[in-house]
């Protein structure tokens, strides 16, 4: 199965991997996560946030427009977190930090040394929003093939 793997939320090569499946619709979820995890793009580890019911930890600095995400445990930090992003562009408009539909800057990753850029809106009003948007670039950085898949 054809894969790319992918810089997300950066124009800059080696600054944050995903593998993207262009055909992955036979694929079952199980498939999907051992994928996944062989190729080291996602780690799943218990920790004490898990006993809350949370599977991750996502800081969001409003002022400076900067989020910072970690795996339960605290050690794995992700250099750009497009689902933290946008809950955070949720909390800013809910909060009245950003207008209906504006577009702002969120940045993420500056402290593991790659840095990322991520576009956020939302529109809505108080605890009505009714949508959020994160865009930003990507860097092709390869392609490959899977020889064989998991078993489903």
């Amino acid at each position: 199965m054809r894969y790319h793997h992918v810089d997300v939320f950066t124009d800059r090569p080696y600054s944050g991997g995903l593998a993207v499946f262009p055909d992955a619709g036979p694929l079952t979820g199980a498939q999907m996560r051992t994928i996944t995890q062989e190729l080291r793009h996602f780690e799943s580890v218990d920790a004490p946030l898990t006993r809350l019911g949370a599977e991750f930890a996502y800081l969001l600095d409003a002022s400076a427009m900067e989020g910072r995400h970690w795996n339960n445990d605290g050690i794995l930090e992700d250099v750009a977190t497009g689902s933290g992003a946008g809950c955070a562009a949720a909390y800013l408009r809910s909060h009245g930090r950003i207008g209906a539909g504006e577009r702002r800057l969120l940045r993420q990753g500056r402290f593991t040394g790659r840095p990322s850029a991520m576009t956020v809106s939302a529109d809505g009003h108080g605890r009505d929003i009714r949508s959020v948007r994160v865009g930003g670039g990507v860097a092709l950085v390869g392609e490959g093939r899977l020889r064989e898949l998991p078993p489903s």
